[in-house]
């Protein structure tokens, strides 16, 4: 599909066509970014440990793309960008649009507070 089909497609709000491979074609149009569901926002020096970043994607059940993972000054350097759910790890300064923040290793009543959060997301959805 040449990239006039292609805006004269979207112009008339027809379905167009979606390649998962579109560097195999050129003139495929660019399947559009699903914008992340969770982001994620880790304090400096802090690394979050993976079985834990997969055990929350599972509970949301998330892909890949709907999890997104920042630094806290890289978070803060793009203006607190916010997800429909914002968790906070080991931060130096506490947010407004944090959905739920806490410190690691996560003792029993962080790990409560937490799985309470991620509940009320999941029926929230």
């Amino acid at each position: 599909m040449t990239p006039l089909q292609t805006q004269l497609l979207t112009s008339l709000e027809l379905p167009v066509w979606r390649c998962i491979h579109p560097g195999r074609l050129p003139y495929a149009p660019v399947p559009a970014a699903t914008p992340a569901q969770l982001l994620l926002v880790v304090g400096e020096g802090v690394r979050l440990p993976e079985q834990l970043a997969t055990d929350i994607a599972r509970a949301l059940t998330l892909d890949g793309g709907q999890l997104r993972r920042l630094s806290e000054r890289d978070w803060r350097k793009a203006g607190c960008p916010t997800a429909p759910a914002v968790l906070g790890f080991n931060l130096e300064e506490e947010g407004a649009e944090l959905t739920w923040s806490g410190a690691l290793p996560l003792t029993a009543e962080h790990k409560r507070r937490l799985w309470s959060c991620l509940c009320s997301l999941t029926i929230a959805r």
